[in-house]
């Protein structure tokens, strides 16, 4: 069978072909297959995605800043119409039931039980029933969005592809009540995440212009219709993104290079560059090609315009985007996703299933028992520093400084280390996630000087320049990314330095800088003043 043949197979033709599997077989192997998903995110205290430690500050602050003196005279709470409240709205709900941290793990897990429901929704509604090619989503759990701790993105995603799913069950319902339903269930993905609802926008459209392609009554009195219902339940949410402070965004956009655009191709997979990574993309791919050509895969009709459309946004999507970075790489998880959801499994015969579900499951576990094996390891890096921040005093002004290493580990998972002081000793960090447009925890206006609405940590190069007087006197403007230049002048702005050097421990600034915590690691320092 050609590719064309695999492309063009309606649901209907599919579910006379579907495997004989007894459905409760095949959804005992997907509970069991998602708790093994979530068990190392489940099993450790930080999981090692690089926003995590941002994100889990910005809600200990959002759920304790009113019983903590010292956090209010740093940080304020404005609960605004922002489309990025998922994670805060969840946690700040269970503040009375479980421990942030807690909440917070229980988010990421949620995320990932939402793909993977999600996905196997879509699956339902196009073939009608639960069948084994969205299995493949398992290999996607683990990537490049999670290990950057997008959260709210994967928390969106999840509860697009439910939705979606919902509306192409829900063509022969009533009008009233499919925009009822759905301009609610519009609003609640606009306000857990912008970039899921445009997606959701972009796929109903799609959607429905394949329906008014193919449709055979060609009734122009329907195609209004249709159309009208498909638009109408946009309209709440459109009105709550006037409302919003969402214009109010850095306008800073670019494309990205080549390397940007390659690693975004391999984002479903991809997690901390190790080898394995490479061998499940590999072996997806050739899967994908080798089953296209032969005919053992076959993609439902009705998501063929959806999936191009998300293939040209992916394609044309800038690396930067209103002053958001790494929007390229978040949609071709969502279109992997779509690809599993959306296809049929045909394969010639038993041998070559087993032989294909021994493959699956063993670059599944493989996946897991590495993610697991890392996180465990770094782990325990983020509790010797939440052990050694009680060196740093209550409330003190606290510079990240971190080493960069030339070769390949990813360091990133670093970033935002110093976060974990904002917990356990209330300090002021200045690239703790607190814009305005996004987030509802802001700085107070005594420590809007020193702030940025997003940053990461600045080198011990910059920390040098920085000291100096003819560089310190330079203003702290915005830089076109949003950035603010906010280590100007830091001797006399900051109390505390940590200097997160793998093991070069060299003080960077001797003259200014007293330590008082040796780590393995990082190095703790108190700024000398006069």
């Amino acid at each position: 069978m050609h590719v064309a043949q695999a492309l063009s197979f309606g649901s209907g033709e599919l579910r006379q072909r579907s495997l004989a599997l007894p459905q409760w077989l095949i959804a005992l192997a997907y509970v069991l297959l998602t708790a093994a998903a979530v068990y190392p995110v489940l099993s450790v205290s930080i999981p090692p995605l690089v926003d995590y430690p941002g994100h889990l500050a910005r809600l200990h602050v959002l759920t304790a800043v009113h019983d903590v003196p010292l956090l209010a005279e740093r940080y304020a709470v404005d609960w605004n119409i922002l489309p990025n409240l998922a994670m805060d709205a969840m946690v700040y709900g269970l503040a009375g039931w479980l421990p942030v941290e807690a909440s917070l793990r229980l988010f990421v897990a949620l995320a990932m039980v939402l793909i993977v429901a999600g996905s196997l929704a879509i699956h339902r509604a196009l073939f009608g029933r639960i069948g084994l090619m969205p299995a493949a989503v398992f290999l996607l759990l683990y990537n490049h969005v999670l290990v950057f701790g997008f959260i709210n993105y994967l928390f969106g995603a999840g509860l697009y592809l439910l939705i979606f799913a919902a509306w192409i069950g829900a063509r022969h319902w009533s009008a009233w009540r499919r925009v009822l339903l759905f301009s609610l269930a519009s609003v609640g993905l606009f306000f857990a995440h912008l970039f899921a609802f445009g997606m959701y926008g972009l796929s109903v459209a799609a959607y429905e212009l394949w329906r008014s392609w193919s449709s055979q009554e060609r009734n122009p009195r329907a195609f209004l219709q249709d159309w009208a219902i498909t638009l109408a339940q946009f309209l709440p949410s459109i009105v709550l993104w006037a409302a919003s402070p969402i214009g109010e965004r850095n306008s800073y956009t670019k494309y990205g290079v080549l390397k940007d655009k390659l690693l975004a191709l391999h984002s479903p997979v991809w997690t901390y560059g190790d080898p394995l990574d490479r061998v499940t993309f590999l072996v997806l791919g050739l899967l994908l090609v080798r089953g296209l050509f032969g005919g053992y895969l076959k993609i439902a009709t009705e998501l063929r315009y959806p999936l191009i459309a998300l293939l040209v946004a992916a394609l044309v999507m800038p690396n930067w985007l209103l002053g958001v970075w790494g929007v390229d790489f978040r949609l071709p998880l969502v279109l992997a996703c779509l690809v599993a959801a959306g296809t049929r499994l045909d394969l010639p015969n038993a041998k070559a299933g087993l032989v294909l579900a021994a493959v699956g499951l063993a670059l599944f576990g493989e996946r897991v028992w590495t993610i697991s094996e890392t996180w465990h390891r770094h782990d325990a890096a983020f509790s010797e520093f939440r052990r050694a921040s009680q060196a740093i005093e209550p409330g003190a002004r606290l510079l990240m400084v971190q080493t960069q290493r030339e070769d390949e580990k990813f360091d990133q998972v670093y970033w935002h280390l110093a976060a974990i002081a904002v917990i356990e000793r209330s300090v002021f960090l200045p690239t703790l996630f607190s814009d305005r447009t996004a987030q509802p925890v802001h700085v107070t206006e005594a420590y809007e000087y020193i702030d940025t609405p997003f940053g990461t940590p600045i080198t011990p190069d910059m920390l040098r320049a920085a000291a100096d007087p003819d560089t310190a006197r330079m203003t702290g403007e915005p830089l076109p990314t949003g950035h603010r230049l906010f280590w100007l002048n830091w001797p006399q702005n900051f109390d505390y330095v940590l200097h997160v050097h793998f093991g070069e421990n060299e003080n960077p600034m001797p003259a200014l800088l007293r330590r008082v915590h040796h780590g393995s690691y990082f190095d703790i320092y108190r700024v000398v003043r006069g």
